[in-house]
């Protein structure tokens, strides 16, 4: 019976009970705000109240950018505490600038003291994130929103950081992302309470990679999200995220109950086994207006004394706000940070790539 036929039959009028609507249906709206941006964008959303799984173009795979910071602090946790350790508090300092400010010099530092990339693949096989790979420079690792939503759910659920204290530590530091840098996930209502990470990075082909992942809870609504894009300009990326993280906190308080219960999209199989990156088409692009800097090149491989130097992200310029009270830009911060440098594609003779 409908929720509508429930309202009826307590004698209420039904137009005060919203129609429940399917997980197809909520897809639909993503796509249609999508519009032409629709194959470039991947979405995964787990409505963690009704078991409902909501995907569009789940296939899509891409490179993290800062996304992968999360991952990195979830790694170094799962690797003190099989030691019998706990972080110490420098290590918590610096998990607090790598998430908060998205700081590229402490995830580097960190990631070493977790035991390198490997230890993001181990994470990834954990917790069944198949369709994530580190990368010899961490920004690159690969991986699907699926696998991101998986991340979120398992960081909540206790499976992937099981120390009590840890996960209320790595939630708080989610919580407090400055401003700037609260766009995509956290484009809801203030009332909203929101954990996020996000990234952007320029790589060549298809230019701006910017995606956001996050836990979105209150006002009647439990969920989890990832959204993966790339082929973006930086205030055009940022912007539809933005939108459709709001048609989803919209929508989803209508989704119906479902027994489905675990993010395993129908698609999850068909993700290509190149990223965009190693794709052929020739990139066209044209640089964004005022964007900031991007996540630049980052050694993860090496010793904490030989790391090679880092870009912090920055913030977007005043006025490339998303609209909403949470995630609007008031004005243009520079995080801390090394010198812009360039990002060249693994293995391949170095050629500029720009960081505006």
């Amino acid at each position: 019976m409908a929720p509508a036929d429930w309202a009826a039959r307590d004698g209420r009028e039904t137009r005060d009970a919203p129609q429940a609507i399917s997980a197809s249906r909520l897809a639909a709206r993503i796509a249609a705000t999508l519009g032409p941006r629709s194959s470039t964008v991947s979405v995964v959303v787990h409505d963690r109240r009704t078991g409902q799984v909501v995907t569009h173009n789940p296939s899509l795979r891409n490179s993290t950018g800062s996304i992968v910071k999360v991952m990195i602090l979830v790694a170094l946790i799962h690797e003190r505490r099989s030691a019998g350790r706990a972080l110490s508090s420098d290590d918590w300092r610096r998990a607090r600038a790598m998430i908060t400010v998205s700081d590229n010099d402490p995830a580097s530092t960190l990631l070493a003291r977790a035991g390198g990339r490997r230890s993001l693949d181990r994470l990834a096989g954990r917790l069944s994130m198949r369709h994530t790979s580190s990368a010899p420079s961490w920004g690159r690792t690969s991986t699907s929103a699926a696998d991101q939503v998986k991340l979120m759910d398992a960081i909540l659920d206790g499976r992937a950081v099981p120390n009590a204290a840890d996960r209320r530590r790595v939630l708080d530091l989610m919580s407090n992302v400055v401003p700037e840098q609260a766009w995509g996930v956290g484009a809801v209502p203030a009332a909203a309470t929101v954990q996020l990470k996000n990234g952007w990075v320029s790589l060549s082909p298809y230019g701006w990679r910017i995606n956001s992942i996050g836990h979105v809870a209150g006002q009647g609504r439990n969920y989890t999200i990832a959204m993966l894009s790339y082929r973006s300009s930086w205030p055009g990326g940022t912007a539809v995220l933005g939108r459709v993280s709001r048609v989803v906190y919209d929508g989803i308080d209508d989704l119906s109950p479902t027994a489905r219960t675990q993010v395993e999209s129908d698609a999850d199989a068909s993700v290509p086994t190149s990223s965009p990156d190693a794709l052929t088409e020739p990139l066209r692009r044209a640089a964004p207006a005022n964007p900031p800097a991007s996540e630049t090149s980052e050694t993860s491989e090496t010793s904490e004394t030989s790391q090679s130097s880092q870009t912090s992200e920055t913030s977007r310029p005043a006025g490339e706000g998303t609209g909403s009270a949470r995630g609007a830009i008031s004005g243009s911060l520079r995080l801390p940070g090394s010198a812009p440098e360039w990002f060249g594609a693994p293995g391949a003779p170095f050629r500029p790539y720009p960081v505006w």
